[in-house]
């Protein structure tokens, strides 16, 4: 991150990002086994609840009640008396996960980095109608898949200088098959972003180096 602000630049990850970090974490999906699970205060995923609710009550289907709970206990904050055993543990358990995610962009924060999200970006219906045409552009002539296209959308849209990313596939098929008159950020792998600062992103894309003989 030092070397990120004495470029002038600073770090940012979107807020799309960061939900899809705290969906992982919540369902135990992606990379959040390398990482949450080796954390002492990480509550554990979702299916932890579902287990529970099996438990208590083998005659119910686990799974959809716990979709339903997870939603309607935050109905159950006031009355916490009024709960049964296996919802009082579920509850303690959404508060903890959200106490968690909530750590987690604090943890980004004191890092340096900024949770941004290109909506502020759009004020007036011009904006907007200029994305959305941005949007059909880039579907339409780009070789990006729809969710690297929707990254890339919200980067352009929030001038970012640089996309930091070890997806092969975008860094190179996607960054070119853009090409040079769209003003896209460069695409980098992390380890070439030393040389994209230091060349100021000069690059449209910076794969990844190849491995020493």
């Amino acid at each position: 991150m030092l070397a990120i602000s004495q470029h002038g630049y600073t770090a940012a990850v979107l807020q799309k990002t960061l939900a899809e970090v705290w969906a992982h974490a919540k369902l135990g999906g992606g990379n959040a086994r390398a990482w949450a699970t080796e954390r002492a205060d990480f509550p554990g995923p979702f299916d932890r609840m579902v287990s529970a609710i099996e438990r208590a009550d083998p005659s119910v289907d686990a799974r959809r009640t716990a979709w339903l709970w997870f939603n309607v206990a935050q109905e159950w904050y006031d009355e916490p008396e009024h709960l049964d055993s296996v919802r009082r543990e579920f509850q303690i358990w959404k508060e903890a996960m959200e106490a968690f995610c909530q750590r987690v962009q604090v943890a980004l924060e004191a890092q340096g980095i900024e949770v941004v999200s290109p909506l502020p970006q759009l004020q007036t219906p011009r904006e907007r109608i200029e994305a959305a045409i941005l949007e059909r552009e880039i579907g339409l002539h780009s070789l990006l898949p729809n969710e690297d296209a929707a990254w890339v959308l919200d980067a352009i849209v929030l001038k970012a200088r640089a996309m930091v990313t070890c997806d092969v596939h975008l860094i190179e098929r996607g960054r070119y098959s853009l090409g040079f008159n769209l003003a896209a950020p460069s695409i980098v792998h992390p380890t070439r972003l030393r040389e994209a600062l230091d060349g100021d992103f000069g690059l449209a894309a910076y794969p990844a180096a190849p491995p020493l003989e």
